[in-house]
């Protein structure tokens, strides 16, 4: 069984697939730069990110930076609560149409 999770902001999909219970194809630097980006968006700053999600501002400098080497679901979860990111899951489907990309494209246009 295939399970597919996106983070997505507004129209914007990253794809992190979970496949079979080995590693994330999505790594941890980039779901980090998913989430400075989103921040930096919202104009706070480090700390008041860190202080609102519960965590310490120097474990929100790890998760951006990709450099740290695991982070909790529930830490994510919060993180992207804050700021307006969605995590879906679902399972994974076969390759999208032509029809469906394009059906996408204008939905999100």
């Amino acid at each position: 069984m295939y399970n597919v999770l996106y983070i997505k902001q507004n129209c914007a999909k990253i794809l992190i697939c979970l496949i079979y219970n080995t590693k994330l194809k999505m790594d941890l630097v980039e779901i980090g730069q998913l989430i400075a980006t989103a921040r930096k968006k919202l104009k706070l700053t480090q700390g008041a990110l860190a202080s609102m999600a519960g965590i310490g501002r120097t474990t929100l400098s790890l998760i951006e930076n990709g450099m740290i080497n695991e982070i909790g679901i529930n830490k994510i979860i919060t993180l992207c609560q804050l700021l307006s990111l969605e995590i879906v899951i679902k399972d994974k489907s076969s390759r999208p149409t032509l029809q469906q990309l394009l059906a996408e494209k204008n939905n999100h246009a």
